[in-house]
């Protein structure tokens, strides 16, 4: 798709960074899995290039600060 004389490639050409794992920390509000909050999350689907492109700025932001190791899943055996 050309617009302006660049060449943008299709949203769908951006690969979701979910994982699998959706489960949102109460604290922090993010996905454990994927680390975007749920606007994130529920805008990804009609989301241009440029969206996308933003909110995976802002996960490897939350990831450089350690968001994503302070927030581990809880093991099997501490849900009773």
């Amino acid at each position: 798709v050309q617009v302006g004389g660049e060449v943008e490639e299709p949203a769908e050409a951006v690969a979701s960074p979910c994982i699998g794992v959706c489960k949102l920390d109460q604290k922090s509000g993010l996905c454990l899995g994927c680390l975007r909050d749920v606007r994130e999350i529920g805008a990804w689907k009609n989301a241009d290039t440029h969206l996308r492109r933003a909110i995976l700025d802002r996960i490897a932001a939350r990831r450089a600060a350690g968001l994503g190791a302070a927030s581990p899943l809880p093991a099997a055996s501490d849900q009773a």
